[in-house]
């Protein structure tokens, strides 16, 4: 767990990122969306301030955090669009992650 009480990005990319076929309730995917532009949030800030040269190798994951958090979900189905574009967050946020933790 994160220190204020939240899940941790690891434990939260873990939930988003289960098969298909189990897909949370619609309720939970709200508050796993939530917390995942929360933590993505988090690593942005922190991939910010990595100095020029350390940052480009998150160009593609700021690129496509841009493109997430400024479309939304999309689809005809919303319970699935919700469903995939918390997934699609999860893949960015677990990118970001794990380039931090390999950053000088």
């Amino acid at each position: 767990m994160a220190t204020d009480d939240r899940p941790d990005a690891d434990t939260v990319i873990a939930q988003a990122l289960v098969p298909y076929g189990r897909m949370p309730a619609p309720a939970d995917v709200a508050v796993l969306t939530d917390q995942l532009i929360t933590h993505g949030q988090q690593a942005i800030a922190r991939v910010q301030a990595l100095g020029a040269a350390d940052r480009a190798a998150f160009t593609n994951s700021l690129r496509d955090w841009e493109y997430l958090t400024a479309a939304g979900p999309t689809g005809t189905t919303a319970g699935v669009a919700n469903w995939s574009y918390a997934r699609a967050l999860a893949r960015v946020v677990r990118s970001l992650t794990a380039g931090l933790r390999a950053a000088p």
